[in-house]
């Protein structure tokens, strides 16, 4: 073998040398892509909860002996298994949601709730939802009103703004007009489920995604003698309630900003 091929052999060893370490790191760069994330551990205690960033997702199953549980997936969850029953007539099993601010004491990452209702000048909230086609159930906003600011308890008001429901459900109380908010028209029912002051809004259709101005709602509740400018809002949630059914149902996107 001449110099001249043994400095070509050599050159070709390490121009392979190059190119297979350059394989090996992409084959290693595409393993590392396409390697799905760790699903998120169930959350099936009752009254569970969970961090999903500045939020809080909770479990919040007060209506059933059966299992029901959630699964925070970034500023949203899923509803991965609910298994109980609730009579028409009455209340819902549940209410697994995503929430700001504070509730029973358990606050959120993000600091823009608890705040006095007159020094809002906004509230803006947006929400993107994924319906699933069995089931009786509503999708619904809660945002609590109260004259204390961070309760342990059960807030004054609560405001439901339903975007969808299924099955022969209705909110508290007796609905008492029409009215047009948030860029769009809604029923407005109130009554009193025994502990609080309910005043809903409800889509006359199905809305699988929000974005308005809560300060509208809560101006028009206020209107309706049931909250004051010197209240708090404690917090806004969004998320479910099913009387049966419903798992699959899931919030791919929350916010609050005021």
């Amino acid at each position: 073998m001449t110099m001249s091929q043994c400095r070509d052999l050599l050159t070709g060893r390490r121009r392979w040398s190059t190119v297979a370490g350059l394989i090996v790191a992409f084959v290693a760069a595409s393993w590392l892509i396409v390697v799905p994330q760790a699903s998120a551990t169930p959350l099936c205690e009752p009254y569970g909860s969970t961090g999903a960033g500045d939020y809080v997702v909770q479990n919040n199953r007060w209506g059933s002996s059966v299992a029901q549980c959630v699964e925070a997936i970034g500023a949203g969850f899923s509803l991965t298994q609910q298994g109980g029953t609730a009579p028409m007539g009455g209340a819902p099993l549940s209410y697994p949601s995503i929430y700001a601010g504070c509730h029973y004491g358990n606050c959120s990452g993000t600091k823009v709730l608890p705040a006095v209702i007159s020094r809002l000048g906004s509230l803006r909230s947006t929400v993107g939802v994924n319906y699933v086609g069995y089931g009786i159930y509503d999708a619904a906003y809660d945002v609590w009103l109260d004259p204390t600011a961070n309760k342990g308890g059960v807030d004054a008001t609560e405001i439901m703004i339903w975007l969808h429901r299924q099955g022969p459900i209705q909110p508290i109380g007796s609905m008492s007009g029409s009215v047009n908010l948030g860029g769009g028209t809604w029923e407005v029912w109130t009554g009193n489920n025994g502990q609080n002051d309910v005043v809903s809004y409800v889509a006359p259709g199905s809305l699988g995604s929000f974005d308005a101005d809560l300060m509208e709602f809560i101006r028009d509740t206020i209107g309706r003698g049931k909250a004051s400018p010197e209240w708090f809002v404690n917090s806004v949630q969004f998320g479910f309630e099913p009387w049966w059914g419903g798992s699959g149902l899931s919030v791919t996107g929350f916010s609050v900003s005021a």
